[in-house]
């Protein structure tokens, strides 16, 4: 039985459904947290990630950089609602529930960045 789950969880991580580092698509080198992390310059661009093994460099794809772009709008979004609750939530509150979320996402963007191959060596 223990056999059969571990098949299947390699199945599942081989399609991309659990959240995992990307790897480069041309050597199979695993890219580092630290590595992809310091790709975002701290969330205001995005620079290119080059494999250490074979140069090959990548690149944010556009879905990331939407997915991305759209939490920012979705944080602000429940800071403003906060008002439609049954309750009163004060403002420092909820701007320290929109840091939190913030870096949350920060921390977890080496996990869902997905990257593309643009220029091999």
């Amino acid at each position: 039985m223990k056999n059969k789950v571990r098949v299947h969880a390699k199945i599942l991580c081989k399609r991309g459904v659990f959240l995992n580092i990307q790897k480069c698509e041309i050597c199979g080198n695993q890219f580092t947290w630290r590595e992809v992390g310091r790709t975002t310059t701290a969330g205001f661009g995005y620079q290119p990630l080059i494999c250490k093994k074979c140069g090959t460099k990548h690149e944010v794809t556009m879905m990331t950089r939407i997915i991305v772009a759209l939490l920012v709008p979705i944080f602000l979004f429940i800071l403003n609602s906060s008002n439609l609750l049954p309750f009163y939530i004060p403002f420092y509150v909820g701007f320290l529930i929109i840091l939190v979320l913030f870096f949350a996402v920060m921390l977890s963007f080496p996990y869902f960045a997905k990257y593309k191959v643009v220029q091999k060596s």
